[in-house]
This record gives structure tokens, sequence and C-alpha cells, in this order.
């Protein structure tokens, strides 16, 4: 079990999170994800144009109490 604290509208860069696999709950506030393109993501979620410059190309919010899941081979 890991706890991460974020302060309000903190960000991590650019990251993969390589073969791993993860649950996240927020326990307060919200949490924002963009993926950014590569060649294995399907370009049906989209929600820009993919794949120039890093871009992102698809939005995940997970809000107060909501439950996410992490997948890094996708």
């Amino acid at each position: 079990l890991i706890v991460l604290c974020w302060n309000p509208n903190k960000s991590s860069p650019v990251h993969s999170h390589g073969d791993s696999q993860c649950w996240v709950r927020v326990l307060q506030g919200s949490l924002t994800e963009y993926f950014y393109c590569n060649k294995k993501l399907n370009h049906k979620n989209c929600i820009s144009e993919c794949c120039k410059d890093l871009k992102p190309c698809k939005l995940s919010v997970c809000n107060q109490n909501e439950i996410s899941y992490i997948d890094g081979k996708k």
C-alpha cells in the first residue's frame, strides 16, 4: 500500500508506468490523468489528433471516493 499526497494544482512530468499495474482511490479532490499517444493506442479512444509532439490524446478524471485502474501494459 502506497499513499501519495499532492498539493492542489501540482503535476508530474510525462512518464511511463512500464509494465506496472495498480488501483488508485482518490480520498480528497480529483486526479486528472492525460494519456499520450503511442503506436499501441487504439486511436478510436482519442480526444484530439494523435501522435504529434506528445499531445495528449485521452483524458481520465477520477473524483473524490472514485477508484481507477492504471495498466502500464496498455
